[in-house]
């Protein structure tokens, strides 16, 4: 997870505007959960089961992410890039609607009645993100 938490960060407090930076970051957990899908997987059960290990996970890594996504969104929004939000809860739920879509491929095919759906959702899972907190 060290690797994704410094590649969150760097893209975080890099160049460029929120909305980007927001993208970039999307684009990131994607890709390492693409890259690593056993990783991703233990990490989810291990939060699913509420697992001793979360605590350190938490504190560890999970924070990191937090903070930057966090700190790109509050940019975002004294710039007038994004619409007036929680913070905090806007963090929670982009990383809500980012691990509900990686871990839920079965369900997701299933409510709309096509094997495979959840692929072509997937494709504009950042742009959707971004929508929700733009103005």
């Amino acid at each position: 997870v060290a690797p994704l938490c410094d590649e969150v960060e760097r893209i975080a407090g890099g160049d460029g505007a929120p909305r980007d930076r927001m993208a970039e970051i999307i684009a990131a957990v994607l890709r390492f959960a693409e890259k690593r899908p056993d990783e991703f997987r233990l990490l989810h059960r291990a939060v699913e089961r509420r697992e001793r290990e979360v605590q350190v996970l938490a504190q560890k890594y999970f924070r990191r992410n937090f903070q930057a996504i966090s700190g790109v969104l509050q940019e975002g929004v004294d710039r007038g890039d994004f619409r007036s939000l929680n913070v905090p809860q806007a963090t929670f739920s982009v990383t809500a609607i980012l691990i509900y879509f990686l871990t839920r491929e079965h369900v997701i095919d299933e409510v709309l009645g096509e094997r495979g759906a959840w692929k072509a959702l997937m494709e504009t899972l950042h742009g959707h993100i971004l929508a929700l907190v733009a103005v």
